[in-house]
């Protein structure tokens, strides 16, 4: 499959992609990640010569030009303002999609009027990168890999499963009761009861795949292209796609719709058949998928969040991307609110068919 950077779930995954892609192309430099306070530098490469270079990081899907002129200008001046303490040679914006020739210009302008002569600003986009993941496509899967880490971070009081802290968390007390009740009790619901209505997304996917039987009737679930590509598209999502399968057999309805960008089409045709071809290994094993565009969805239904889903008619969640966290709701009314906004998306005409999506990408 195509990787490209504007595909990355979080900044934090764009800057450890660059620091990576840096590490590769500049085999006997220094790489540094700065945390905050950063004096506007995320990235400083030093050569064995004792030069420093600077980079800036914005990760943007759909970079906008006041917001990015905005964010240059911002961090700029921080970092001209401690050049003194930093003394690097030139300064490099990346950015994590292409962006317009008018955009290019008018950074490059930001930066002439900011005092920095032409080889003292440079501007990376998003291709620019392909070359180096082509042959590095490890650096992807780290940068991935360091998403989730820092969700368990800034999540610390739900460790993953996979770290044996997570024996004496609350969440894993959760756990312990449903499995010991062995009744139907929500998770959910169990969650609430311990005050928990928010997890960061690793523990809710591992929670997921404990209590996936727990489904009787229906799953409906929406996946956004900030989440397809980090998780479905890799390793990790390949335990959920046999759970689907095992849901199925157990006379589950399982409905899933696939929101992307379908200027993919034109843009990396390569990755547009491969997300049509990952709903047809959906829809093979009895799933019902449907494929939308980004746009249209936007236009349709005002949702900002990476995934949503409703568990029968018990229980909505949402993950917001830039809380790292996944909120789950519980109220009636609630529920059948997004069960009623669920199904008329997906009998909608703009939400289509993977028949038709395949068609489509075998023409291209």
């Amino acid at each position: 499959m195509t990787i490209n950077p504007w595909y990355l779930p979080s900044s934090d995954a764009f800057e450890v992609l660059v620091a990576l892609v840096l590490e590769s192309e500049h085999a006997g430099d220094r790489i540094t990640r700065n945390r905050p306070p950063d004096w506007g530098v995320d990235i400083v490469r030093r050569e064995a010569s004792g030069s420093y270079h600077a980079y800036q990081c914005k990760h943007y899907r759909h970079p906008r030009l006041t917001e990015l002129r905005r964010a240059l200008e911002a961090s700029l001046t921080v970092a001209l303002e401690f050049r003194s303490r930093q003394p690097w040679k030139d300064y490099t914006l990346c950015v994590s999609h292409d962006l317009t020739a008018d955009q290019r210009y008018e950074c490059m302008q930001v930066a002439r009027r900011m005092g920095l002569r032409e080889r003292e600003f440079d501007i990376r986009c998003g291709t620019s990168f392909l070359f180096t993941l082509g042959k590095n496509q490890w650096i992807w899967e780290r940068a991935i890999e360091a998403t989730r880490n820092e969700q368990a971070f800034r999540r610390s009081a739900y460790s993953p499963v996979h770290d044996p802290a997570w024996s004496d968390s609350a969440l894993r007390r959760v756990v312990s009761d449903v499995l010991r009740r062995n009744t139907r009790l929500s998770v959910a619901e169990a969650l609430q009861a311990r005050g928990i209505m928010e997890l960061a997304m690793s523990d809710w996917y591992e929670l997921a795949a404990q209590f996936f039987d727990s489904t009787k009737e229906s799953l409906r679930m929406i996946a956004f292209e900030k989440e397809i590509p980090s998780f479905w598209m890799t390793k990790s999502g390949h335990r959920y796609f046999e759970l689907n399968r095992r849901l199925i057999s157990n006379q589950v309805e399982v409905k899933r719709i696939y929101v992307f960008d379908f200027a993919w089409a034109t843009e990396a045709p390569e990755m547009f058949r491969t997300m049509v071809h990952h709903l047809a290994q959906q829809v093979a094993i009895g799933v019902k998928c449907r494929g939308m565009d980004q746009c249209e969805f936007s236009e349709t239904l005002k949702l900002n969040c990476a995934l949503f889903g409703v568990q029968d008619e018990d229980n909505v969640a949402l993950f917001a991307p830039d809380e790292l966290s996944v909120t789950l709701v519980r109220e009636h009314d609630h529920v059948t609110n997004a069960i009623d906004v669920y199904e008329d998306l997906f009998a909608s005409p703009t939400c289509h068919s993977v028949n038709k999506l395949l068609r489509y990408s075998r023409s291209l």
